[in-house]
């Protein structure tokens, strides 16, 4: 799988919908359970791009009690 997406100082947007801002620590805990084959942060563009892959033997993590960081 291949994400990228916005980090923190990167500017709000309303359409569509702009709630989230993740960093690398976000992406390596919300990816704990796969292979993070890269991981790299562009902090010119404030953005973050990760490729991971799921493993033979995934088991899902919880993630219902890690917070975000909320654009508001």
């Amino acid at each position: 799988m291949i994400i990228t997406t916005v980090s923190k100082g990167y500017g709000k947007h309303d359409y569509p919908s702009d709630f989230w801002r993740y960093e690398l620590s976000d992406m390596e805990r919300i990816f704990f359970d796969c292979k993070i084959e890269k991981i790299e942060a562009d902090p010119k563009l404030n953005t973050i791009f990760v490729r991971v892959r799921k493993p033979n033997d995934f088991i899902e993590s919880d993630l219902r009690v890690y917070e975000l960081y909320r654009v508001t």
